[in-house]
């Protein structure tokens, strides 16, 4: 049982969850029956056949083993795996209301999370659950790109495309209406642009901050430190928000979604698989389409081992842990050359309990394995395709063995 981002779910559990009324939250195998709930509930799955979820391969592969996942958000799912807050796992994954991951126990089997660890996610971790469960894994499992989405009324024509300099200046807020010429559209003013953003936080806003804080601070008339990594995006753009035309909050990725599709001259960001799983209009940048994504060979030296976030420095996982603890968080460094085309990449990582599993635990081995293909030597690749806009991280052997070495010591 577990639950958390919301921008992965496409790989995890596919889009069935968008043909149920209201839309589940909740998506889980066909096999699994408990807890017994009255709200909506999607089977593992697509809504065309033609391509299988990770999560519904795992119980191919295994069949004395399945998944249940809750879609609640990166900042939801780490305060029910932290033991923080009012919510536990075995509370209500309700569509409009989830106080949980619908699950049997108080404390997730896992979490899918799109905003790595920071110093404050672990020390919460620590305070309440160190002794339980010992340490906190984190293992990447995915790439996806991080679309701009707009809506293509009040004269904007389909198929946008932006360079660096245009989203770094409209995140800045020193592009602030559709009719400046820096855009290149030919359009008569005014025109506001309206930024739509997740004030929960995201897995789409931590990427979307890392983009805009390694390539446009100090440049395009901006501060020097204007943007900082964050999945709050209030807090990764500082003052700029100040500077909009015109905001507007909303309470997750998906809402903020389906508010730039019904508002004339809106624009926000989300995970590719949100953007396409509504139809949402969304721009190309440099000339890179973001449902094109190439597997990313990600260098050994770029998977830093024992760390945490630090407000936008790489710091150690705190607190009183053993070497081989400490050691079970990996980090794609935030600056790791991801992609070579679509620039605006996220990484999604699974966690889990160094301690506790008990008799799950090698089912959680082999559920983190799924996202790798096997260190042998095989030309066919048992795992499953994955929608457009997402890749498998594990590009290069030395990769794929130490992920792999790190499951089999930190999953107990």
């Amino acid at each position: 049982y577990g639950g958390g981002a919301d921008s992965p779910a496409a790989a995890y559990v596919g889009d069935r969850y968008l043909a149920t009324q209201p839309v589940a939250r909740l998506s889980r195998d066909r096999s699994i029956v408990v807890p017994y709930e009255f709200f909506s509930i999607a089977e593992l799955g697509n809504v065309q056949p033609g391509r299988t979820p990770v999560f519904a391969d795992f119980r191919n592969r295994y069949p004395a083993d399945a998944v249940s996942y809750c879609r609640t958000g990166s900042g939801f799912g780490k305060n029910v795996f932290n033991g923080q807050g009012p919510y536990a796992a075995d509370g209500d994954c309700a569509p409009n209301a989830a106080t949980g991951f619908s699950a049997l126990s108080a404390r997730p089997d896992f979490i899918g999370n799109d905003a790595p660890y920071s110093l404050a996610d672990y020390d919460a971790f620590l305070l309440n659950l160190q002794a339980e469960r010992g340490a906190v894994v984190q293992i990447p499992v995915l790439a996806q790109a991080v679309a701009i989405v707009y809506c293509d009324g009040n004269g904007l024509p389909p198929g946008l495309n932006f360079t660096t300099e245009t989203v770094c200046r409209v995140f800045g807020g020193n592009i602030r209406d559709w009719s400046d010429p820096r855009l290149g559209l030919n359009l008569s003013p005014p025109r506001p642009i309206t930024v739509v953003y997740p004030s929960a936080g995201s897995g789409a806003g931590f990427a979307l901050s890392g983009f805009l804080q390694n390539n446009c601070n100090g440049r395009f008339d901006l501060p020097a430190a204007q943007f900082r990594q964050s999945a709050d995006f209030v807090v990764a753009v500082g003052d700029a928000l100040q500077r909009y035309a015109a905001a507007s909050p909303q309470p997750g990725e998906a809402a903020a979604v389906a508010t730039v599709r019904q508002t004339a001259g809106a624009l926000s960001y989300a995970g590719i698989g949100e953007a396409l799983n509504q139809g949402a209009m969304y721009a190309r940048v440099n000339s890179f389409d973001p449902a094109t994504l190439a597997t990313p060979n990600i260098a050994p030296a770029n998977v830093l081992v024992g760390k945490v976030l630090n407000n936008g420095t790489i710091g150690d996982a705190p607190g009183t842990l053993s070497n081989a603890q400490r050691n079970c968080m990996r980090l794609i460094a935030p600056t790791a050359p991801i992609s070579s085309a679509y620039p605006i990449v996220g990484v999604s990582y699974l966690n889990a309990y160094y301690a506790g599993n008990a008799d799950k635990a090698p089912a959680l081995r082999n559920l983190l394995r799924q996202f790798l293909r096997p260190i042998q030597s095989n030309p066919v690749d048992p795992r499953v395709a994955l929608p457009p806009g997402y890749a498998y991280l594990d590009g290069n052997a030395l990769y794929r063995g130490m992920l792999n070495a790190a499951i089999n010591s930190c999953i107990n």
